[in-house]
């Protein structure tokens, strides 16, 4: 689902879901990633503690998309037969 940049993160596998609102924080963040200065001086881009993905400038160069639902069910069934 990496149609555009500011939505990959919602898809990434190194996505941290904070509490209490839908700004998200990285366990694998890009060091070259920059966010919108807007975003950035409104707090809105404190990449990667705690960002809003629409103020992203870049696509991340350690995306790694999350698995479906149907792909982990397949997996599951994989290791119960071994």
């Amino acid at each position: 689902m990496r149609n555009h940049k500011r939505a990959e993160c919602y898809y990434c596998i190194h996505a941290v879901m904070t509490t209490g609102n839908y700004y998200l924080g990285c366990n694998k963040p890009d060091k070259k990633m920059s966010g919108s200065p807007y975003g950035v001086m409104k707090g809105w881009f404190d990449y990667p503690t705690l960002f809003d993905p629409l103020w992203k400038e870049d696509y991340c160069v350690n995306y790694v998309e999350k698995p479906t639902e149907e792909e982990e069910q397949k997996d599951g069934k994989a290791m119960q037969t071994l």
